[in-house]
């Protein structure tokens, strides 16, 4: 770790771009700001390691300052590792007085690569950012996108749809050597592993505890695989380890996977705690609200709508279980939530326990069925620029297989949040 080198004069011309502060200090932030002047903006997240996850994964920056000053010097050697997980690629920097014997060493010790002197002149903290944003990145092959799926309530059938997008979609990725991953933190426990007949000893929170492992050969080799090469993490069926998996820590493994996992599923049928659903909601590049037209199920989303909503997230309605027969309509339903409507799936939970019965999936049974032609729409509408990918008519080259062709190659450039 090193510290402000002198530099004589300011940098003419230097564009740091966005810089994230992680302070409660209004000395700090304006010491910092006043340094950067023209330079770059800041933005300012507070001291909330618990937080630190979601509002990293919403304010991104090429750079992440952490004060160790006091009296944050404590939890700053926290927020340090958190930043580290959570934005592996991101440079992160201490802010102190190096002066502070005690500060330089836990800033040493967390692992950050520069250290800023605010008690040295703010060219020589320009000189440090600069030499950071200017430095060549590590390539980085993927910058996976993340789909959530937050049930309204036990038993309208977020895992089932779950399972389905993520094997359809596993099945296409493959082809060009790429992959995906359902992460099951849905309640009850461990309905992927039933509708998968996937089986491992490896849970999501044995992959909270270790995240210091997690590269490229960690994901292909410790994470149980389903027949078609999906990748699938559930929760631990044993409540003690439940109740040590933090929120935070949860939120790092899903940032983490990022950089290894083209796209990851994550299945939060059922999870009652609103809080953990927001956080997982804000770093995922699209929400799904899942209800169907009961009048408990859509109580419960209208009350997670407006949970996420005050977070300024805005997901897509899917409702399941669709029957015209009965009101309110799927139409009625996106109209009282004021979500956007994405898809009504059709009620076939005959079909779909048939299926389930015979441990297979109503897609490798009866690819034709009502069902799961429109899953497959489902994800072609996921795309940025919606509908448009699902033509009305499917002609050769064109329909919904077709859209998701095209969203796969979207992933291919990194699309942008949507839906979220």
């Amino acid at each position: 770790m090193s510290t402000n080198p002198p530099v004589d004069g300011p940098l003419p011309g230097l564009s740091l771009g966005l810089l994230t502060l992680v302070s409660d200090s209004e000395a700090s932030t304006r010491w910092l700001r006043e340094a950067l002047g023209a330079a770059g903006s800041l933005r300012v997240c507070g001291v909330e390691p618990d937080r630190l996850a979601e509002r990293l994964g919403t304010e991104r920056g090429s750079l992440v300052v952490i004060d160790f000053s006091e009296p944050q010097r404590v939890p700053a050697a926290e927020l340090a590792q958190r930043a580290a997980l959570a934005l592996p690629q991101s440079a992160i920097v201490a802010l102190g007085r190096a002066a502070d014997a005690a500060a330089a060493l836990a800033a040493l010790r967390a692992g950050v690569r520069e250290f800023i002197d605010t008690e040295a002149p703010p060219a020589d903290a320009l000189a440090v950012l600069a030499r950071l944003v200017q430095a060549p990145a590590a390539p980085r092959v993927i910058q996976g996108t993340v789909v959530s799926l937050v049930g309204a309530r036990p038993g309208v059938g977020t895992s089932t749809l779950a399972a389905h997008l993520a094997v359809m979609l596993q099945e296409h990725l493959k082809r060009e050597q790429r992959g995906a991953a359902l992460l099951d933190l849905g309640i009850p426990v461990g309905d992927s592993q039933v509708l998968l007949e996937t089986r491992g000893s490896f849970s999501f929170a044995e992959a909270a505890r270790s995240q210091h492992r997690i590269d490229a050969t960690f994901v292909q080799s410790a994470l149980p695989r389903h027949a078609s090469g999906l990748a699938v993490l559930s929760l631990p069926a044993n409540v003690a380890e439940l109740r040590e998996l933090s929120h935070a820590s949860a939120v790092s493994v899903t940032q983490r996977l990022r950089s290894f996992v083209d796209l990851q599923l994550i299945d939060l049928g059922g999870f009652a705690n609103q809080e953990f659903i927001a956080q997982v909601a804000a770093i995922s590049d699209h929400c799904l609200m899942v209800c169907d037209q009961g009048a408990p199920s859509v109580i419960s989303a209208l009350e997670l709508t407006r949970t996420l909503r005050a977070r300024g997230l805005r997901p897509q309605l899917v409702v399941t279980k669709a029957d015209d027969s009965v009101d309110p309509s799927p139409a009625q339903i996106a109209e009282r939530l004021e979500l956007p409507l994405l898809m009504a799936l059709p009620n076939r939970s005959t079909a779909l326990l048939q299926a389930m019965n015979t441990g297979r999936l109503l897609s490798q049974v009866a690819p034709g069925d009502p069902y799961v032609k429109l899953v497959r729409q489902l994800l072609a509408r996921l795309l940025p620029e919606g509908e448009a990918a699902v033509p009305a008519a499917s002609a050769p080259g064109s329909g919904p297989a077709a859209g998701l062709r095209q969203w796969i190659g979207s992933l291919r450039k990194g699309g942008g949040r949507s839906g979220a």
